[in-house]
C-alpha cells in the first residue's frame, strides 16, 4: 500500500529532533469491507533530524476501535497490548533513520468510515515528540430508483396499461468518505430507452452505461429515462427494473463500491 500523510517535525530536547512519517493505504471501498476482513499494511519511519544522538527510541501507536493487529507481521522490537502497539529500539545517531512495518485487520462489515491512526516518539525522559498520522478514508456509493407512469390511460389507476410511459428516476450519492471515480450506473432499461437520459448535473451515455465521473463526499448525481410499457410487460404482469451503481476510491482500480436499488411496477 502506499501514501504518505502529512510530516509533523517537533523539537525534543538533548538537542534530538525527529521526524516521523507513516505511510498506510489512504482509502478504500466499502464492498472490499463488507466483503472481509480488510488488511492494511502500515510503515513507520522515524528520522533523527537533530544534531545529538539517541540511546533509545520509542514509538507508540494508538489504534483506532474497529483495527486489530497481526502480531506475526510485527517489525523487531514492536509487541501490543490492547490497542497500544510499541515499538522500541536502540541507537539512532544524528542523521540515521530506521523502518518498521505492520499489519491491521479492519473488522467485516464495519460501520465506521474513517480510521485516523496517530503515532507518538519519544526518548525514555525526555517529552513526547508528536509524530505523523494517517487516515484511512472508506468510500460507500448509494443508489436509490423510483419508478412513475406519467401518461396511464388504462381503467386501473394502479396499474400501467400497454404504451403508458414509465418515468424512472435514479439518485445516485456518495456517502463515504473517500471521492470516487469512474462512477456509473448500470441498468438494461437505460440501455433501451426510447429518448435521451436526463443528467443532473452532468453525465454520459457509453456502450449502453451511465458515466457519471467523478463524485466527491456527499456529491449527488440525477438520471432520469421513460420506458413504454410493452405486450410481453403485459404478459409478465409487471415491469421490474434494477439499476446498479458503481465506484471507485483508486482510479487506477477496479470498482471499490456498489449499490442496487430496484422497482416493480404493475401491468
Amino acid at each position: 500500500f502506499s501514501g504518505a500523510g502529512v510530516a509533523v517535525l517537533a523539537a525534543s530536547k538533548n538537542n534530538i529532533d525527529f521526524l516521523l512519517k507513516q505511510m498506510g493505504k489512504q482509502t478504500i471501498g466499502y464492498d472490499d469491507v463488507a466483503k472481509a476482513d480488510v488488511e492494511l499494511t502500515y510503515t513507520l519511519k522515524v528520522s533523527n533530524i537533530g544534531e545529538g544522538n539517541a540511546k533509545t527510541v520509542v514509538a507508540t501507536d494508538t489504534l483506532p476501535a474497529g483495527l486489530t493487529v497481526d502480531e506475526s507481521s510485527l517489525s523487531e522490537g514492536m509487541s501490543v497490548s490492547g490497542s497500544t502497539l510499541s515499538w522500541t529500539f536502540e541507537g539512532l545517531t544524528a542523521g540515521g533513520s530506521k523502518e518498521g512495518r505492520f499489519k491491521v485487520k479492519i473488522a467485516k462489515g464495519t460501520e465506521t468510515l474513517t480510521y485516523t491512526n496517530v503515532v507518538i516518539v519519544s526518548t525514555p525522559g525526555d517529552t513526547d515528540t508528536p509524530g505523523d498520522d494517517v487516515t484511512t478514508k472508506i468510500g460507500k456509493i448509494d443508489i436509490e430508483k423510483e419508478a412513475k407512469v406519467i401518461s396511464q390511460t388504462g381503467a386501473n389507476k394502479s396499474e400501467a396499461a400497454l404504451g403508458d410511459t414509465i418515468e424512472y428516476t435514479v439518485t445516485v450519492t456518495n456517502i463515504g468518505e473517500a471521492d470516487l471515480y469512474d462512477v456509473t450506473v448500470d441498468d438494461d432499461m437505460l440501455k433501451a430507452t426510447e429518448a435521451d437520459p436526463q443528467f443532473k448535473p452532468a453525465g454520459e451515455m457509453k456502450d449502453g452505461v451511465a458515466k457519471l465521473g467523478t463524485m466527491k463526499v456527499g456529491d449527488k448525481a440525477t438520471i432520469t429515462y421513460i420506458h413504454t410499457v410493452t405486450e410481453q410487460d403485459i404478459v409478465n404482469g409487471e415491469v421490474l427494473n434494477k439499476a446498479t451503481a458503481k465506484g471507485k476510491t483508486d482510479p487506477g482500480k477496479d470498482p471499490d463500491t456498489s449499490d442496487e436499488d430496484e422497482t416493480e411496477t404493475p401491468t
